[in-house]
């Protein structure tokens, strides 16, 4: 999520950089999560609130852990 938003912020160059240092770190989420909060950034009509959204995010973590049992 930090890379999306650095992104937005930043640049590509930024995004990439922390995206690379989550996944040396092993957060495995993260390239699920992203198109999740971009998509709640280009729906803010749909999503006001991250609250909004949660229940896409607890969806996809649910999903997780059935594949991963």
């Amino acid at each position: 999520m930090k890379s999306y938003l650095t992104g937005q912020l930043f640049g590509k160059a930024d995004a990439d950089s922390i995206y690379n240092e989550y996944m040396k770190q092993k957060w495995i989420y993260i390239k699920e999560l992203i198109p999740i909060i971009e998509k709640y950034d280009n729906n803010r009509n749909k999503y006001k609130t991250l609250n909004d959204i949660m229940p896409e995010v607890v969806a996809y973590f649910d999903n997780e852990e059935k594949n991963n049992r």
